[in-house]
């Protein structure tokens, strides 16, 4: 087993009896996606490049920043399309109920 097992049965069994468990765990889901993408991002453009540019003749050496700047750009793009603007966005979530005095203790 392993710990994250466990958070993942946690998160699940909290989900089931309250609404703010299930909204945490949406939010850790959508974190765990976008903690991998940078970690095969850094890889990528730290080794698998370096070792792209060591292999290859030197008239092909341009190949070494042209991976770098299309993973690049891959990278910022899906981020870009997962963090999009949404009505059912987890992290920009609007409260549905009327709050327009309340700040000032004009409660009715």
């Amino acid at each position: 087993w392993r710990v994250s097992d466990l958070i993942d049965f946690w998160y699940r069994q909290a989900s089931e009896v309250d609404g703010k468990a299930q909204h945490n765990l949406l939010k850790l889901q959508i974190f765990r996606r976008f903690y991998v993408m940078v970690i095969v991002y850094i890889y990528f453009t730290r080794i698998a490049v370096y070792l792209l540019a060591a292999t290859i003749p030197f008239y092909l050496l341009w190949l070494g920043p042209v991976a770098t700047e299309t993973a690049t750009l891959i990278f910022f793009v899906v981020t870009g399309y997962q963090f999009q603007p949404a009505v059912d966005n987890p992290y920009l979530q609007v409260s549905t109920e009327d709050v327009e005095g309340r700040e000032y203790g004009l409660d009715d």
